[in-house]
């Protein structure tokens, strides 16, 4: 029932946002991992530690490093603009349909500071993306492993609303790091 609940949240807030709120939020949620990112010296960010499971954030991912969550987000935030350009163009479907949204979103064991590199430049170039377009408008969709079919607009709304949900994990690691 709450999957169900949630589903439906999920669903209604994302048809809801517009592209320039969408925007925004992106921008906004990147500037606030970069910032936390900052409080952390090196070897902290590279620090693996454990952290409890919650919404949105499997057992698989609970034991990650800061630079390994910003790869993570990183990776999911290059394939869901990936969609949008998808479903906009018709550029991208070969990686769409060979991409396995259990197992390559996972971030490498070796991850390291140039991971806050690859996270802005995810949310810049999706940015980019985005000034090319007017509106979200598609006809197609494509399949969210936890949602169900996504519009383009709904794939753009998605990128800040999956940044949003591993922030919790973001300070709970920084926090884990400087022994709060």
């Amino acid at each position: 029932m709450r999957k169900h609940i949630v589903r439906k949240v999920v669903r209604t807030r994302l048809k809801l946002q517009s592209l320039e709120k969408g925007c925004l939020t992106l921008n906004r949620w990147g500037e606030k991992y970069l910032e936390l990112g900052k409080s952390l010296t090196e070897e902290q960010a590279g620090q693996t530690v454990r952290v409890p499971e919650s919404l949105g954030v499997d057992s698989d991912m609970t034991g990650w490093s800061y630079y390994q969550l910003l790869e993570h987000n990183a990776i999911v935030n290059e394939v869901m603009s990936l969609n949008v350009k998808m479903l906009m163009t018709g550029q991208g479907k070969k990686v769409i349909e060979s991409f396995n949204p259990k197992t390559d979103v996972l971030p490498s064991e070796d991850a390291g500071s140039e991971q806050m590199k690859h996270f802005q430049d995810s949310i810049d170039d999706h940015l980019m993306t985005m000034k090319g377009f007017d509106d979200l408008k598609s006809d197609g969709t494509n399949t969210h492993p936890l949602f169900g079919e996504f519009d383009a607009h709904m794939w753009h709304g998605m990128i800040g609303l999956h940044l949003k949900v591993h922030y919790k994990q973001a300070k709970m690691i920084v926090d884990k790091c400087q022994g709060i």
